[in-house]
């Protein structure tokens, strides 16, 4: 199930504000248009599946990579996100049928999604997906989880803010039904490939439903669990430099083809690398 729900990023504000007689305030953590409104990101997202039926043991997996041509435009209330992918490739293997792949091919048009200030995603209008593209690749899920949420004011370490979202929505591939609690912490400065950078941890709960059809399959899973991940913000260009997140769900899973619902674990990694821009 990739957490089918499954999650970089994009820019925030980061004016120094000063007060009469005293200390320039903290920068604020807000998103805003990028001094360079185009960005290009290495984006990966893997899953592993773990199933048990009855003493027997089945694994599944897969994988997604793409790099995300990230283009933005300001509208009102925020901005206008158009992701294009490229070098895309994508492969689901289970253990009741063969692997599948997917490539560039697959996919067309891009991704686009508006979102606030503080990068809660709204209006989005999916690329079209061809054969296996939609068993690896999730646009609304990725839209979602993509950015990370941000305070919308000013923050300093220690300083902590919870987010909650749900969406329930048709694919391509099938119906997605989520709801993900987050809560991120500024945790200070960091230095990674010689650049300052701000360090931010989440952490939370994901409750997924997916109902779809795979390789002429009838495929149905119900899971929830823990999140985990890091963010790192470039205070001084107003962008998210990397993200990693690592959702760890149990649930269940129900296919046309098993005799009875299988228990699943489903273990997933998303990366997300700035590579160009900024």
């Amino acid at each position: 199930m990739r957490l089918t729900v499954v999650l970089a990023l994009l820019a925030a504000g980061s004016a120094w504000a000063c007060a009469p007689g005293g200390p320039p305030s903290p920068p604020g953590l807000s998103y805003d248009l990028p001094e360079d409104p185009t960005l290009t990101y290495a984006w990966g997202d893997t899953s592993r599946l773990e199933m048990s039926l009855s003493g027997q043991d089945f694994d599944a997996s897969s994988a997604a990579s793409a790099m995300v041509d990230a283009t933005f435009t300001r509208i009102e209330g925020g901005l206008q996100a158009s992701f294009t992918f490229d070098d895309f490739q994508g492969r689901f293997s289970q253990p009741m049928g063969s692997p599948s792949r997917a490539s560039a091919d697959d996919v067309t048009g891009p991704l686009f999604f508006d979102l606030d200030r503080r990068g809660k995603v709204s209006s989005v209008r999916p690329p079209q997906l061809e054969g296996s593209a939609a068993q690896v690749l999730e646009p609304y899920s990725l839209a979602h989880g993509f950015f990370p949420i941000l305070p919308g004011t000013a923050a300093e370490p220690g300083d902590i803010w919870t987010d909650t979202l749900r969406y329930d929505v048709d694919s391509d591939w099938g119906t997605v039904e989520a709801t993900v609690v987050r809560r991120y912490t500024l945790e200070g400065d960091t230095v990674a490939d010689g650049r300052s950078l701000l360090l931010i941890r989440s952490a939370g709960t994901a409750d997924v439903a997916t109902d779809g059809e795979i390789q002429r399959m009838r495929v149905s899973q119900s899971a929830s669990g823990s999140l985990e991940g890091t963010h790192l913000w470039d205070p001084g260009l107003g962008i998210l430099v990397a993200s990693r997140e690592t959702p760890d769900l149990r649930g269940t899973l129900r296919a046309s083809a098993a005799p009875a619902p299988l228990n699943l674990r489903v273990r997933q990694t998303i990366a997300i690398r700035l590579t160009d821009g900024g």
